[in-house]
């Protein structure tokens, strides 16, 4: 799929991207506007910026679109009269098309929820772009819709800003704005600084304080740490934050204790403990934790410790795809679509019974679907 336009958010004064689009915030059609998509980059035939006023209320500030079909009546948006633009060399059947730009609209918008924005990296836009590969893209796409307008080259270089749809953006400045009723509540960093400060700090000028404030917010954050400084209480508290930092602790620091913390964290951290660490009792942390790390969990020890699969079970019924077809008895393939009415794909026939499907169809609408038209179930942990 093309990427989409990105809306914009002016704030403080400064460029931004939004992080979703802004139909959550408001749909134009609601104002008697048609618009159609003109290019594969904007199906919805328009982009929107917002921003924030001396109140701190959230404002539409401009809009671009189209007049549809070419035909439509051309109407205000909060009283604001749209700028309308006739591209040059239009084909036949498409004279009456114009594009809108309304400017200053000025609307409160009443939205209560959160939103992230993106800074835009300098004033230049086309700047840092071979960064992300898409310079050459871009480039082609602007030189097309340029094609239509026989624009000075001052409006050349204001259409090239509207129609960049993927602007360079600096993840690490993203904001988070908490919305009330239309009014900004709050505002907050959406990468925590500590962490802001691990990544941008040389290796050389690192401490194991600020290394240590990192994982306390982001246990995966422990990838940024050097290696001369990850001392076991680092690591610990980095899995305790995030299990799936366990992959880059040092094998010599992969004590059990530091594993036990990592998968009560997450269990799916067991594919990275070393075999001589693994033990029943981890096995049971990882499946406790999280049902579908019985898929990492040895054949033999399946059929040792059984019970290691009713666990896994009764938190996830769809880890009976991992238990194998011997153990799979009726009481555990009860238990499972007992918990997850799609496990059902996974019992077999001798033990489809018309309790057991009835159980099933009663933990999903879709269990008594033929397997094909079965939603996929995956186990988020």
């Amino acid at each position: 799929m093309t990427m989409q336009f990105g809306d914009r958010f002016i704030y403080q004064g400064e460029p931004y991207v939004l992080g979703f689009f802004s139909h959550i915030f408001i749909d134009i059609r609601q104002f008697g506007l048609t618009p159609t998509w003109w290019s594969t980059a904007c199906w919805r035939g328009y982009v929107a910026t917002f921003t924030l006023d001396s109140e701190n209320r959230l404002l539409l500030k401009n809009v671009l679109t189209n007049n549809g079909d070419g035909r439509s009546q051309i109407l205000p948006i909060n009283g604001i009269q749209p700028e309308i633009i006739k591209p040059a060399g239009l084909s036949a059947g498409h004279e009456c098309f114009r594009h809108l730009e309304y400017n200053e609209i000025g609307l409160p918008i009443e939205y209560s929820g959160t939103v992230e924005i993106e800074p835009i990296i300098g004033e230049n836009q086309w700047r840092s772009l071979d960064e992300f590969g898409v310079i050459g893209n871009v480039r082609r796409r602007v030189r097309r819709i340029l094609s239509f307008f026989r624009k000075s080259v001052r409006e050349e270089k204001r259409i090239r800003r509207l129609y960049l749809d993927h602007p360079p953006r600096d993840r690490d400045k993203a904001v988070v704005l908490a919305f009330s009723n239309g009014i900004l509540q709050s505002s907050r960093m959406s990468v925590p600084k500590e962490i802001y400060q691990l990544k941008h700090t040389p290796d050389d000028l690192k401490t194991v304080k600020l290394c240590h404030a990192a994982v306390q917010q982001d246990g995966w954050a422990l990838r940024l740490v050097p290696e001369e400084l990850k001392i076991s209480e680092l690591c610990l508290a980095a899995v305790q934050r995030d299990g799936r930092a366990l992959e880059h602790v040092p094998e010599k620091l992969k004590t059990l204790e530091i594993c036990l913390a990592a998968l009560r964290q997450s269990g799916l951290a067991l594919q990275l403990v070393p075999d001589a660490l693994k033990t029943v009792e981890l096995y049971h942390a990882a499946v406790r934790s999280c049902g579908s790390a019985l898929e990492y969990v040895p054949r033999k020890i399946k059929f040792a410790k059984p019970e290691i699969c009713l666990t896994a079970i009764q938190g996830c019924g769809a880890a009976l795809q991992f238990v194998p077809n011997k153990l799979r008895t009726a009481e555990l393939c009860l238990a499972a679509v007992q918990n997850d009415g799609l496990a059902l794909q996974f019992v077999p026939d001798e033990h489809k019974t018309p309790e057991l499907c009835l159980a099933a169809a009663q933990n999903s609408a879709d269990a008594s679907r033929p397997p094909k038209e079965q939603t996929s179930c995956i186990c988020l942990c």
